[in-house]
């Protein structure tokens, strides 16, 4: 009798594990992501990108940054939540605020990065 291995997709297993990234590791990967938008040309308000052009950017490349760039994240949890009551000010600003307000070793959990951006969460 052949014996069934159970399946596992490691991608999911991974994805899911992500609780966090560090401020350090956060300015990292805002920097792959704002060059890979300004190489698509996507306007750039002057500010910075904000959560809204990272989010069209992202349902647009089909990209979920904890799957991409696993890398850039840690399975810690976050010192630091931040929901979309940042919503209007670019990534780079809240970046710059943590950076001044916490050690770049600290953990934070951003909304942006860690909901899913492909899929359509208002229906």
């Amino acid at each position: 009798m052949e014996r069934k291995q159970p399946i596992v997709n490691f991608d999911d297993v991974r994805v899911d594990s992500a609780k966090s990234i560090t401020i350090a590791r956060l300015k990292q990967l805002y920097h792959t992501l704002e060059s890979r938008m300004r190489a698509m040309r996507m306007p750039e308000p002057s500010s910075g990108y904000t959560s809204e052009h990272l989010r069209a950017f992202m349902r647009w490349k089909d990209l979920f940054p904890r799957l991409r760039y696993n890398e850039y994240f840690s399975t810690e949890s976050p010192a630091v939540v931040i929901t979309y009551m940042w919503l209007g000010d670019s990534l780079k600003q809240v970046i710059d605020t943590l950076s001044q307000k916490f050690r770049l070793e600290d953990r934070v959990w951003i909304d942006i990065l860690f909901n899913d951006q492909r899929t359509d969460q208002d229906a």
